[in-house]
């Protein structure tokens, strides 16, 4: 069995249920890296496989500029055909589609600007730079996908 790990997606845990069968001194559980094609980990414990996950996420997260830390968790569900408009000196990345400028900030909300707010503003793209008040503010990425497909059959 076979399974990908990590928020950065780049992890192949491999579990061997035979491996004490065909090869006694072979370890039942393989951590490879993909984008590198490196074994990172080869253990019994599956203890060690969630400290090392939890490890290189931590390490991979803190490492990424602030923009990019905010993306970290859904960098792969935004829809590829969303135009990425983020200006250095937003508070947080922003994309546009349909009309529309998306804000999304920081998952945890001890790093946003106002860490009493919601994570994701919708705005017209035409009220950039207005300070009007946000079509749609969520927690929610789901809700944010779903009001953007509705903007679309207007």
């Amino acid at each position: 069995m076979e399974f990908i790990v990590s928020k950065s997606k780049d992890m192949l845990v491999t579990f061997n249920q035979f491996a004490c069968i065909s090869e006694p001194k072979a370890k039942a559980i393989t951590v490879t890296n993909t984008s590198k094609d490196t074994v990172l980990l080869e253990t019994d414990s599956l203890d060690e496989v969630v400290k090392l996950v939890n490890d290189y996420d931590k390490h991979t997260y803190c490492d990424l500029p602030f923009f990019d830390r905010c993306l970290f968790d859904i960098k792969n569900l935004i829809p590829k055909y969303w135009e990425d408009v983020s200006y250095g000196n937003d508070t947080c990345p922003s994309y546009e589609v349909k009309g529309l400028q998306i804000f999304i900030d920081n998952e945890n909300p001890t790093e946003r600007e106002f860490q009493d707010g919601k994570r994701f503003h919708i705005i017209n793209s035409d009220d950039y730079g207005y300070g009007k008040k946000p079509l749609l503010e969520t927690d929610n990425f789901f809700e944010v996908l779903e009001f953007v497909n509705e903007k679309g059959g207007e």
